[in-house]
């Protein structure tokens, strides 16, 4: 009976996972592309209906399975770890960064160069990607590579195991042209996990990861 139950969560999470990277993009790309008033509506509604589904049905999972003993933290204690953790995440991905544009000249990510290629398509393009970037995606992909992840894998005392998988595939889901950019997605989520299993509160990995993409995502539109 536990087997079936662990399928079934399993099977919800993969269809929550496969939603995200594919259905909310292409209604993103509708609005943008189309110039006509209804296209724009359909792709703008459909990509609001469809994050706010994603959360509502990852959150109703997560509360169910969720394992984690949730360290009681002060809104102060809450910040510093928060933003201690912000710290090592800028140390390491700045490290990974430079080795980037060293070894192979690259000064964007191929995730980021994605992004800025469809933001220069048009202002409400722009506006779009960057309401998903800085506010949907993190909220989502902590749902779906943290919260569920980590508390569906099979061995619950497990900590170093889950979080390399976790991250391997938070990785995956992002665009990298090679070794180093993916370790620099790598250490993001390693650096999400590890807030998570620590305190105990998914909210402080979706703090982190709305902290990071704002600043990454309002450079970029501010020069594009």
């Amino acid at each position: 009976m536990k087997n079936k139950q662990t399928r079934r969560i399993f099977g919800w999470w993969l269809l929550i996972a496969v939603i995200y990277l594919l259905v909310p993009d292409t209604f993103i790309l509708l609005a943008g592309h189309t110039k006509q008033l209804t296209g724009q509506l359909i792709g703008i509604m459909g990509m609001l209906i469809t994050y706010l589904g994603l959360i509502w049905g990852g959150w109703r999972l997560y509360r169910r399975i969720n394992h984690l003993n949730k360290m009681k933290l002060t809104v102060f204690q809450r910040l510093q770890w928060v933003i201690g953790m912000y710290f090592v995440l800028i140390l390491i991905v700045g490290g990974l960064t430079l080795l980037n544009q060293l070894i192979y000249h690259q000064s964007q990510t191929a995730n980021n160069q994605v992004i800025i290629d469809l933001v220069k398509q048009g202002p409400l393009m722009k506006w779009l990607f960057g309401v998903s970037t800085i506010i949907f995606a993190p909220i989502i992909e902590e749902l779906i590579f943290r919260g569920l992840m980590l508390n569906l894998w099979p061995h619950p005392q497990a900590t170093w195991t889950p979080m390399v998988v976790s991250s391997i595939l938070f990785s995956l889901g992002h665009v990298s042209s090679n070794p180093i950019s993916f370790l620099i997605y790598f250490a993001m989520g390693m650096c999400f996990a590890y807030l998570y299993r620590q305190t105990g509160d998914l909210k402080n990995s979706m703090l982190i990861h709305i902290i990071n993409n704002t600043l990454a995502m309002s450079s970029i539109l501010l020069m594009y």
